[in-house]
């Protein structure tokens, strides 16, 4: 059984004995508690009106990780907690271009970078714009007329620490085109 499966039968509080004594020997590898950790998260974020099952679910998890440096149940809750006036207006067409938006789709967990693909290029300049869930803007780039794709770094020095953000697509009179959110559920450790 993979760890997907055990990590599974964990959050459902499913596992056997055979399956529990399996699930202990690889939460002793980081690499796996790590991506546990990340799993109960994000399956936890995406139920909405159940906070009190997520904040049960998440001091569960606590108490089963326990290691140096990592973020505190408080922090993690913080950084992942959805902006719902954003969250309500998700968009995969742009309003001001007209063009589909294939990348990103909502609610993907980025690694480096973010990639954006239209279904045709844009026939008027748009402007990026990166925030965190706290609307710190991260991001502002131009987008030129007749882009086609293009993609931004997610590098932790410019701020992209373990999260939930949106981005934004406005027109030069800044009026919101699209609205899109992603995950960046990696390095749960605190780096310093």
């Amino acid at each position: 059984m993979d760890f997907n499966e055990l990590a599974d039968k964990f959050l459902n509080d499913q596992l056997n004995e055979q399956e529990r004594t399996q699930f202990d020997e690889l939460l002793k590898n980081p690499d796996f508690m790590e991506s546990t950790y990340l799993s109960v998260l994000l399956k936890q974020s995406f139920k909405k009106n159940d906070d009190l099952q997520f904040l049960r679910t998440l001091k569960e998890v606590e108490q089963t990780f326990y290691y140096q440096q990592s973020y505190t149940l408080e922090e993690l809750l913080a950084c992942f907690s959805p902006v719902q006036e954003y969250e309500d207006n998700l968009s995969t067409v742009s309003r001001a271009s007209d063009v589909e938006i294939l990348h990103p789709k909502n609610h993907i967990n980025c690694v480096d970078n973010l990639y954006f693909e239209w279904s045709k290029p844009n026939h008027i300049p748009l402007l990026l714009i990166i925030e965190n869930n706290e609307y710190d803007v991260l991001i502002r780039k131009e987008i030129p007329i007749q882009t086609l794709s293009f993609s931004i770094n997610l590098d932790f020095k410019k701020g992209f620490k373990p999260g939930r953000y949106y981005w934004k697509l406005t027109s030069k009179r800044h009026e919101i085109s699209a609205i899109g959110a992603f995950f960046i559920a990696k390095d749960l450790l605190k780096r310093t």
